[in-house]
C-alpha cells in the first residue's frame, strides 16, 4: 500500500532531475530501500548481504550467482550515482580514485572487519581509508565508520614527515638523474617534448599539466588560429595566457586547477613554449601519457619533476614565493593574509632565471 508523504528535495536538484526525465518518487523509493537494507546490515539488525564465511581472504565472493572476483556490494549499490556524489566535491581525477578504493574495499565497511586495511602499507591505507569514508557518507552511515575507525586503532596519517624525508634523501642517488631522465624521455617520445618542457618550468603536477597543456591548445584551436596575435604581434591565448606578466592564469578555471586540497593559481612560463604547445594535439588522459613513457621501458618520475623544480628554485625564490607558485597556501599568519605575489616587482625576472636554467638542463 502507497502512502502520500513529503519529502524536501533542493530546488535545483528537482529541477535538474526533471530536465533528465528522472522519476523522483520512484528514485527515493529505490535509494530508500537500497539505504535500509545497507544501514540494517552494518548495524547488525538483519544479516549481512552473504555470511562472511562467503567472502575470501580477499573479499572476493564465493557464493553462486555472483560472477566471478565480484564483490556483494556491486548489485547493491548504484556505483554510478556514489560516482556523481564523489565529483559534487572532488575533481574527476580523484572522484575516480575515490570510487576504485571503494569498490576494492568495501567489504570491510559490509562486515565490519577493518583487518584488510589494518595490513595496507602507509601509502595505501590513507587512499582506502577515504574511499571507505566517501562511501560511508553516500550510505548514510558515515558516524558508524567513525566508530570503526576508531574502534580498529586506524590512523588517517601514512609516512611520518620524517619517513617521508628519509625516503627522500635516499631515493636520489644522482641530483643530476631527474633531468637526465627528462633527456631521455624526450629522445625516445619526442612527441612528448612540450609536455615535458610544461611540467619542468612549471612545476605544476601531472593532472594539472595536462590540463594546462590541452587547454592552451583548446583555447588557440577555438579562435580559429594557431595562436591569436594582438596588435603588437605578441602571443596570447584568450583568457589564459597573459603576455605581459607571461603567466598561464589557472586561476581562471577554478573547477580545473582549484581543487580542495591541491591547488594551481599561476605559473611563468615562457612565451615561445605556449607557442609551441598551441600547435600541438591534445593528449587523451594522463594513463596515455604514462603508458608512451612505459612503452620505452623508462620508469615514471613525472612527480620528482615538481619536487625537482622546487629544490632548484630554491636558489632563485623564497619559500613563500615556491609556495605560491606550487599552489600551496599555508596556514602561517604572513602567508594567509600578507602575501601578494603583484607586489614583488622582481618575482618574474627571478624565476625566469631559474627557468633559463632548468631548460639548458633538459636540453636534447
Amino acid at each position: 500500500m502507497k502512502h502520500k508523504v513529503t519529502v524536501n528535495i533542493d530546488q535545483e536538484t528537482f529541477e535538474r532531475s526533471k530536465q533528465l526525465g528522472v522519476n523522483v518518487s520512484q528514485a527515493c523509493t529505490n535509494y530508500l530501500k537500497q539505504l535500509n537494507t545497507t544501514i540494517e546490515g552494518l548495524n547488525g539488525k538483519t544479516e549481512c548481504f552473504l555470511d562472511r564465511t562467503s567472502f575470501t581472504k580477499e573479499g572476493l565472493v564465493r557464493s553462486p550467482g555472483f560472477e566471478p572476483g565480484s564483490s556483494t556490494w556491486q548489485g547493491l549499490i548504484d556505483w554510478a550515482k556514489f560516482r556523481l556524489f564523489c565529483e559534487q566535491s572532488s575533481g574527476d581525477s580523484h572522484s575516480r580514485q575515490l570510487v576504485s578504493y571503494a569498490q576494492r574495499y568495501c567489504t570491510a565497511l559490509l562486515t565490519k572487519d577493518m583487518t584488510v586495511i589494518r595490513g595496507l602499507s602507509d601509502t595505501m591505507r590513507p587512499n582506502a581509508m577515504k574511499g571507505l569514508s566517501a562511501l560511508a557518507k553516500f550510505l548514510g552511515c558515515y558516524d558508524d565508520f567513525k566508530k570503526l575507525v576508531s574502534d580498529s586503532g586506524l590512523k588517517w596519517s601514512g609516512k611520518s614527515a620524517d619517513d617521508i624525508f628519509i625516503d627522500r634523501l635516499t631515493s636520489v642517488k644522482d641530483p643530476e638523474e631527474i633531468w637526465t631522465w627528462i633527456r631521455t624521455v624526450k629522445k625516445e617520445r619526442p612527441e612528448l617534448t612540450g609536455f615535458l618542457d610544461l611540467m619542468v618550468t612549471s612545476g605544476l603536477r601531472l593532472i594539472e599539466a595536462f590540463n594546462s597543456f590541452n587547454l592552451i591548445g583548446a583555447l588557440a584551436r577555438s579562435e580559429g588560429l594557431a595562436l591569436v596575435l594582438s596588435n603588437n604581434g605578441k602571443t596570447r591565448v584568450s583568457g589564459y595566457f597573459n603576455v605581459e606578466k607571461l603567466t598561464l592564469e589557472h586561476f581562471w578555471f577554478r573547477d580545473m586547477f582549484i581543487r580542495r586540497s591541491k591547488k594551481a593559481f599561476i605559473s611563468f612560463v615562457p612565451e615561445q613554449l605556449v607557442r609551441e604547445i598551441s600547435k600541438l594535439e591534445p593528449w587523451v588522459s594522463t594513463d596515455a601519457v604514462q603508458k608512451m613513457v612505459q612503452k620505452r621501458g623508462l620508469q615514471l618520475r613525472f612527480a620528482d619533476i615538481r619536487e625537482a623544480h622546487a629544490t632548484f628554485m630554491n636558489k632563485y625564490l623564497k619559500k613563500e614565493e615556491i609556495d605560491f607558485l606550487h599552489g600551496r597556501v599555508t596556514s602561517g599568519v604572513f602567508m594567509q593574509h600578507y602575501f601578494n605575489p603583484s607586489l614583488i616587482s622582481d618575482l618574474k625576472t627571478r624565476v625566469f632565471q631559474g627557468v633559463a636554467e632548468i631548460q639548458e638542463k633538459v636540453k636534447v
